[in-house]
């Protein structure tokens, strides 16, 4: 019972850890979004496990394997003009560019490093 009590807890605080970040990529989304072509924000995600993050020009999401094996999908709302893009995250910092290149009628999201 104590190991399934701890299971939960450690997947409530990954998921909150995963919103946190996706919001973060979100607020840099709209923000490159509002401010047009030449705008670039960076920002640095930190996963626990290897992962993918779903990007559409309405949301950002990641689906979590939880500790039971099962998945939970966490998911922020962004607009944008950005095209639907997997973005795939390894264990430990990823950095993370959305940029909206100057003469170019769309923005990109992509990972460095």
């Amino acid at each position: 019972m104590t190991d399934f009590t701890i299971q939960t807890t450690l997947d409530v605080s990954d998921s909150l850890d995963m919103k946190s970040d996706l919001s973060k990529l979100s607020q840099a989304i709209q923000t490159v979004y509002g401010q047009g072509q030449g705008s670039r924000q960076i920002v640095n995600i930190f996963s626990q496990a290897p992962s993918k993050i779903d990007v559409t020009d309405s949301h950002v999401s990641c689906n979590l394997k939880l500790k039971d094996g099962s998945g939970k999908l966490v998911k922020v709302t962004s607009k944008s003009n950005l095209a639907k893009t997997t973005i795939p995250i390894s264990e430990g910092t990823n950095t993370i560019v959305v940029e909206w290149p100057v003469g170019s009628e769309t923005m990109n999201i992509h990972k460095t490093g």
